[in-house]
């Protein structure tokens, strides 16, 4: 509290007449008795609750409501048979790609993607990314491992699929800084869906090992531990691929000898 809060004035037990004319005013004037205090918080708490959804009726509406992340009303039309008709019929629709663009919960991925899986299969006209790409050129990489498995598995070609700068999802996570462990979880994950992705070369032909050691600075010891996981990891998991790729190639030329 400030000086001018302790007044003696404040603490005066035996107040003056204006004091007690201007106390006796506030408690009788109507806008400042109790019950209009009680209607002003009332009206201070009904305006403080949460906003009601808005009502989508078309598809205007429902990609307004994902520019302005209005999640729940997204939600409440997804419950309804109009919305889950409204999505089915769509058949050239990037309402997938633009929810992951701003960042839509999973529980809204997950629910487009099980109405109508073809969604995964949707790429942006110019950038030619994939909802993967999107998801895994996002910085914050808001969505983690199990939650991009889960999606993927549905169509593991996403993880090949290269975008007009050669680029594969993976090369956008090795791209991104690794401070966390997640970020080692879905390097790993992507490895294991499809290790394919792990010798694309993009435009300037380097591939996602070769993006993760140009990328990465680590500035504390946890970064630095992620970062020789992750590394790890695409070290190991290329080599592996490269050992089955020659296996493979070898069985084939003595089945054409043989």
């Amino acid at each position: 509290f400030s000086k001018k809060c302790h007044t003696p004035m404040q603490f005066n037990m035996f107040p003056s007449k204006q004091q007690h004319d201007l106390q006796t005013s506030y408690r009788t004037n109507p806008f400042t008795s109790q019950s209009s205090r009680r209607s002003s918080q009332y009206f201070s708490q009904r305006s403080s609750t949460k906003k009601q959804p808005t009502r989508i009726k078309n598809y205007e509406d429902i990609h307004r409501c994902i520019q302005q992340r209005q999640w729940e009303s997204i939600r409440a039309y997804l419950r309804t048979g109009t919305g889950k008709d409204g999505i089915k019929q769509n058949a050239h629709d990037s309402i997938l790609l633009i929810a992951c663009q701003y960042g839509a919960p999973f529980d809204i991925v997950l629910d487009l993607v099980d109405l109508k899986p073809e969604l995964l299969h949707v790429k942006d006209s110019e950038t030619q990314q994939t909802f993967l790409h999107t998801i895994c050129d996002n910085p914050s990489l808001k969505y983690n491992a199990q939650i991009i498995a889960r999606v993927v598995i549905q169509y593991p070609e996403a993880v090949t699929c290269v975008d007009s700068k050669g680029m594969t999802p993976l090369h956008y996570v090795c791209k991104a800084p690794c401070k966390s462990s997640k970020i080692v979880s879905i390097i790993d994950s992507l490895c294991i869906i499809d290790p394919a992705a792990l010798v694309v070369e993009n435009e300037d032909g380097e591939t996602p090992l070769e993006v993760f050691v140009m990328s990465q600075r680590s500035r504390t010891g946890k970064e630095e531990k992620n970062q020789r996981r992750a590394m790890s990891i695409l070290h190991n998991e290329t080599a592996k691929y490269m050992v089955r790729i020659r296996d493979v190639k070898a069985s084939a030329e003595i089945a054409i000898r043989g």
